[in-house]
């Protein structure tokens, strides 16, 4: 989707850096003529590197299914590890 964009200098102080109108990120695609850009910010400074940094420390619960399997697993272990003790102090 093309957004037009300004070369004009934001004059206003309490503008978001995305929402400025000169404002473009990176991977975007120049539709004509030419473009001239400075880098403002680089890894975790940009918008996106913000983005990823929140989504890193997001801590994940355990999904029911997890929790269920989780169980099975412990319970069946439980029952070999009984199984196979007993069946060796049967055959002494």
């Amino acid at each position: 989707m093309a957004v037009p964009r300004i070369y004009e200098p934001v004059t206003a102080d309490n503008i978001h850096g995305s929402e400025a109108s000169n404002l473009v990120f990176a991977g975007s695609t120049l539709a004509s003529d030419r473009g001239l850009v400075v880098v403002c910010a680089t890894g975790s400074h940009t918008e996106f590197g913000q983005v990823a940094h929140l989504t890193a420390h997001v801590k994940r619960e355990a999904r029911t299914l997890e929790v269920q399997i989780s169980r099975v697993v412990h319970i069946i272990t439980i029952i070999g590890l009984t199984m196979g003790v007993v069946i060796f102090l049967l055959t002494k």
